[in-house]
């Protein structure tokens, strides 16, 4: 699984870095 594919992602663009520990704990939220 590519969790660090940011294009699958939407991601607003003033979010920056405080919401990527945010999307890694949802991506590996379902192993």
């Amino acid at each position: 699984m590519t969790a660090f594919d940011w294009n699958t992602f939407p991601v607003p663009a003033d979010a920056g870095l405080e919401t990527v520990p945010d999307m890694i704990r949802r991506a590996f939220g379902v192993l």
